[in-house]
C-alpha cells in the first residue's frame, strides 16, 4: 500500500522491491489498483515499478499492489523497499521500510508405490518427495486424513526416531533446494479417498518449513461374493479357476 504526494505533471514515482521479488504480473503491474487520486497505469520490469504523473495540477494518489512472496526473506541488507520521487530528473522525496520475513514453504510430492493399493491393506509403501527452503536434519510426517496407520512403518531412508498412529520422526540431511526423499514402508493404508498429509522438517528440534496438503487417492477395498463365485465353478466343473 502506497500514497504519493504532491505529485505534479510530469513527475516519476519509482517503487524498488526487495532482491528476489517480481513486481511484474500477467497483464501490467502485479496487483495493481489505484485506490485514490488519478494516475496513468504503471509499468514494471523485474522488481521496478514506475509511472509518470500527467494532467494540469498536483496530484495524490494512493494505490496497492499484491505480489507473491520469494521462496525465503531476502538477506538484511537486500530486505528493503526504496520509493522515489523525481521531477525533472531531480530526487524530490525518498523513502525506505524494511521488507516483512516471509515464512518458507516447501513442496511436497506423495505417491503410493507400486504394490498393493486398496484401502485397510498393510504392506503400503509410501513415498514423500520434499524440496525444502532451508537445511534440515529431520522430517516429520503426520497423516490427517485417510493416510492410514503408521505405527508399524519402516524406512531404509535415514533412521526411524519415532513413530505413532499417525506420525513418523525420521532423521535425514535436508538441503535447500534439492528434492529429500523418504519411503515409508509397511503402512497399513486406510479408508479410500484423497489422503490428506502433514510434512514437517526441523533443525536441532526448531521447525523449518511446514506443509499441509493433498497425497494420493487410495481406491476402495475390493470385495469378492464368494457364495457366487463357488456357484460358478460348481456349474463348470471342468474349470481350472478354483476359489482361494
Amino acid at each position: 500500500h502506497f500514497q504519493a504526494e504532491g505529485v505534479q505533471p510530469g513527475d516519476e514515482i519509482q517503487i524498488l522491491a526487495p532482491v528476489g521479488f517480481s513486481l511484474v504480473g500477467t497483464s501490467g503491474c502485479s496487483g495493481y489498483r489505484s485506490i485514490a487520486g488519478s494516475a496513468p497505469a504503471p509499468s514494471c520490469s523485474g522488481a521496478r515499478l514506475s509511472f509518470r504523473a500527467t494532467g494540469a495540477g498536483a496530484i495524490n494518489h494512493e494505490f496497492e499492489i499484491i505480489v507473491t512472496n520469494p521462496a525465503r526473506t531476502p538477506k538484511v541488507q537486500e530486505n528493503f523497499w526504496a520509493c522515489q520521487h523525481r521531477r525533472a530528473g531531480t530526487l524530490v522525496a525518498a523513502a525506505a521500510f524494511a521488507g516483512v520475513g516471509i515464512v518458507p514453504v516447501p513442496v511436497v510430492r506423495v505417491n503410493l508405490l507400486p504394490g498393493i493399493r486398496s484401502a485397510q491393506s498393510s504392506g503400503g509403501s509410501i513415498q514423500f518427495l520434499v524440496t525444502a527452503a532451508l537445511a534440515a536434519d529431520m522430517i516429520s510426517v503426520r497423516a490427517l486424513s485417510s493416510g492410514g496407520d503408521l505405527s508399524g512403518s519402516t524406512t531404509s531412508c535415514g533412521t526411524l526416531v519415532s513413530r505413532e498412529t499417525s506420525r513418523v520422526n525420521v532423521t535425514l540431511t535436508v538441503t535447500p533446494g534439492v528434492v529429500s526423499g523418504l519411503i515409508l514402508k509397511n503402512v497399513t493404508l486406510s479408508s479410500a479417498g484423497v489422503t490428506e498429509w502433514e510434512v514437517v522438517t526441523l533443525q536441532g528440534g526448531a521447525i523449518r518449513d511446514r506443509w499441509q496438503g493433498s497425497g494420493f487417492t487410495q481406491a476402495p477395498k475390493l470385495q469378492v461374493e464368494s457364495a457366487v463365485f463357488s456357484q460358478l465353478v460348481d456349474a463348470h466343473p471342468s474349470s481350472q479357476w478354483r476359489p482361494a
